[in-house]
């Protein structure tokens, strides 16, 4: 027999910010298929990155 525990979180939205200005960084069609997937980003002031992560993504936090 399977016991639960119900337990009240937090939800939080995780977004990726440009770490030149600081914006919201837009996911980019392209996505690599390597082991992880990685995910293309970019933002208007023309800065890219390439990540494992993929945004926006919603986390979890226990309550106190």
């Amino acid at each position: 027999m399977i016991i639960e525990k119900k337990t009240e979180v937090k939800v939080f939205l995780k977004e990726a910010l440009c770490p030149v200005c600081n914006k919201e960084l837009q996911r980019s069609e392209n996505v690599l298929l390597t082991y992880p997937v990685q995910y293309g980003y970019w933002c208007d002031c023309g800065y890219t990155e390439i990540s494992t992560e993929c945004y926006p993504k919603i986390d979890y936090e226990k309550y106190n």
